[in-house]
């Protein structure tokens, strides 16, 4: 997968010497986005967060932004230029470059988004950690298949045997397949891979588990280690109003 298939378009961006009342009200009003590229002739320059705004008010910002006595440093913003104040030269990616880059240029730098550029250096897109875990949650199938059963395998060729077994003994489908070599899990042998395979049942079983690890009993390449349910119904979810 790249990252224009995921990347947020049309993404807000303001002029480097727009000020800082501006960057504040957007970030403050449009809580969906907590970062906004900063670009200069529309080209990336910089990056501003409200955590780089409010980090120029004193001590307990939370409470102050609701104090009047503050009147008179928000009125400041309209003097501050964004440059003065934004992360200058951000890390960025590009449309074309894969979903798991991204990822790991935002783990290893430790930042919650990327700016999105063509080749010209010009903002196309922004690609954040929630859009990561939207990639990851559809592509695991949590959506559609309810069941997950984690393995270690010997080899590439016993997925052929889980898809059969799954399929012929439990009447399963399968939605997606996972797999990483085990050598990741230190607790485990490191000619092993581990596998998660997320499936749905057509009938109602009374003990898939149970199922499940019996249908492999029999495979010595094949270790199950647990199969269960998600139910993601009742799911809580807080999005900003």
């Amino acid at each position: 997968m790249l990252v224009k298939d995921w990347m947020t378009e049309n993404v807000v961006t303001l002029e480097e010497d727009e000020t800082l009342e501006k960057a504040f009200k957007l970030l403050e009003d449009f809580r969906t986005f907590r970062k906004i590229p900063i670009t200069k002739d529309g080209k990336l320059t910089g990056i501003i967060t409200l955590t780089d705004i409010k980090g120029l008010l004193p001590y307990k910002a939370k409470e102050i932004i609701k104090d009047p006595k503050f009147e008179e440093f928000f009125q400041e913003l309209k003097n501050i230029p964004i440059k003065q104040v934004m992360t200058k030269d951000p890390i960025y990616t590009y449309p074309d470059e894969t979903i798991e880059k991204a990822s790991v240029i935002m783990l290893e730098n430790k930042v919650s988004g990327l700016p999105v550029v063509d080749r010209t250096h010009r903002v196309v897109g922004i690609i954040t950690e929630t859009d990561i875990f939207r990639f990851y949650t559809l592509v695991s199938g949590v959506y559609f298949a309810p069941y997950l059963m984690g393995a270690l395998i010997g080899c590439v060729d016993d997925i052929k045997s889980i898809r059969d077994v799954l399929n012929n003994k439990i009447g399963a489908k399968i939605s997606s397949i996972i797999m990483w070599d085990a050598l990741f899990l230190l607790s485990h042998d490191t000619n092993l891979k581990d596998v998660m395979v997320r499936f749905q049942v057509s009938k109602i079983l009374s003990d898939v588990e149970s199922m499940v690890k019996e249908a492999f009993s029999d495979y010595e390449t094949i270790k199950v280690l647990f199969v269960r349910k998600d139910t993601i119904e009742d799911v809580p979810s807080r999005r900003w109003k």
